[in-house]
């Protein structure tokens, strides 16, 4: 069992995902008010030409570059070196690899706060109980569809990685309100991890978990342009049960696409 004594805390994955950015800019004064001398945190600015530039990125997905394959591949954009870079400093075969790896996320989406794991180990399973009993509103989303290291995001690079996914807020802007939010999520995984140093969690009921099956793409016309829309009784409605025939999306030419 790993203790989790580094924390390497994540902003600026995507440039324009605000919260993550100024947790960052911000952490001398975000640290003050914690009260956990039991571990060490370091911070990254992940992509700083894209948090210049207010973009995602510039010209890669940095959030995809992580992966074995990846890594292992000689290639010559932006965010490719900086996953190199990344890599080497805090890869598996570094001397400063963190135990933790929180990376914080924004998503125009409406899905609230959602805490994503990329393992079901025993850390993860342990966490996804004491979330969803700290914050019972709290999205769980398991992405393991497949290994630890053949996932391409950032918070691989620990030995234990989640990501913070807050929504819905726009793009280049940082709301107060998700930001607080953010913030609870985030104490609440560093209370989780002195616990589990201490091996004093109490027996948790389980937590239910949303999985990731597969991508949908948006249909698309005989010239390869979007032909429809996000249905309204879809549109917003994240994490709630989508039944057969329903409608997810809707045409442009006023037609219904059914599940």
């Amino acid at each position: 069992m790993h203790t989790v004594t580094q924390i390497l805390v994540v902003g600026g994955t995507h440039g324009n995902e605000l919260t993550g950015v100024r947790t960052v800019e911000q952490w001398p004064q975000l640290l003050a008010r914690m009260d956990n001398s039991q571990i060490e945190f370091t911070t990254l600015m992940a992509n700083p030409e894209a948090v210049k530039q207010r973009v995602r990125f510039v010209e890669d997905d940095l959030n995809r570059q992580f992966s074995a394959n990846a890594l292992s591949e000689t290639r010559t954009s932006l965010e490719a070196k900086r996953a190199q870079t990344l890599y080497q400093q805090f890869g598996q075969n570094s001397d400063t690899q963190p135990d933790l790896v929180i990376d914080i996320h924004n998503t125009t989406s409406n899905m609230g706060s959602t805490l994503i794991l990329i393992d079901r180990n025993p850390f993860n399973q342990a966490l996804a109980r004491y979330i969803h009993h700290k914050l019972p509103t709290c999205n769980l989303l398991l992405e393991d569809d497949q290994n630890y290291s053949d996932h391409p995001y950032l918070c691989s690079l620990g030995k234990y990685g989640v990501m913070i996914e807050m929504g819905a807020q726009p793009q280049g802007v940082c709301r107060a309100d998700i930001f607080a939010d953010s913030m609870e999520l985030f104490d609440s995984i560093v209370a989780f991890a002195s616990l589990w140093n201490e091996q004093r969690l109490t027996d948790l009921p389980k937590a239910s978990v949303y999985q990731f099956i597969e991508n949908i793409s948006f249909p698309l016309d005989n010239n390869d342009r979007v032909s429809a829309m996000i249905h309204p009784n879809l549109q917003d409605a994240d994490f709630c049960s989508l039944g057969k025939g329903q409608p997810i999306f809707t045409k442009f030419d006023g037609n219904d696409l059914q599940w």
